[in-house]
């Protein structure tokens, strides 16, 4: 953070440095924000070393280029936030705390690019496949509907209805996927499971 002398916030940071960072997504005009994913992070701001300003200067320039006109100035400095706890909340009933070490470790999904399209591939063209698949295998036999809402190297998020009520299931892979011929592939072993285990339930 480039932050100024001058502003209420560093006054506040100098006087207790508990502080947290709240980064959500964007959130479609007329949508629900409370639906959206967002992450908490938690910690403590302080200062900048001094031997460690040139890189904090660098990497905040990269990350905010506009700063350039003020990050010199005599009332501004580089602080930084030290994470010592993520909260992460995913929409409704979609929460948890987030191993610090893990976070700090994560890579991005290198499904994402191509995720939209799978997703809709999977509602355009398997929505039969999608309703087997969250009634054997994701402990709603009741379900009468089920949509897939989004997908990740890790698994599918479905949301499913039924005279049970409407809710999430989530179904995982076999192993993370990386492109987009590991979606199909990972897609397809889960609907031949569904079929399989629907045609060895009773009646």
């Amino acid at each position: 953070l480039c932050i100024s002398e001058l502003a209420e916030h560093t006054r506040n940071l100098q006087a207790d440095p508990r502080s947290s960072l709240l980064v959500t997504r964007p959130v479609a005009p007329g949508a629900d924000p409370l639906a959206a994913a967002r992450l908490t992070l938690i910690g403590r701001t302080k200062p900048v070393p001094d031997e460690e300003v040139a890189a904090a200067r660098a990497v905040h320039l990269a990350g905010n280029p506009h700063a350039g006109g003020y990050v010199d100035y005599g009332d501004f400095s580089l602080w930084r936030l030290e994470v010592e706890v993520v909260r992460y909340v995913g929409g409704y009933g979609r929460m948890s705390w987030v191993d610090v070490p893990a976070w700090q470790a994560a890579e991005a999904d290198p499904v994402a690019p191509v995720a939209a399209g799978a997703v809709a591939h999977l509602n355009d063209d398997h929505a039969d496949a999608c309703l087997l698949m969250a009634r054997h295998l994701g402990e709603r036999p009741d379900a009468e509907s089920a949509v897939v809402t989004g997908l990740d190297r890790y698994g599918l998020d479905l949301h499913v209805s039924g005279p049970a009520g409407s809710g999430r299931v989530r179904l995982g892979f076999d192993e993370p996927v990386a492109t987009g011929p590991d979606i199909r592939g990972a897609t397809v072993v889960l609907a031949r499971r569904a079929r399989e285990a629907a045609a060895a339930a009773p009646g």
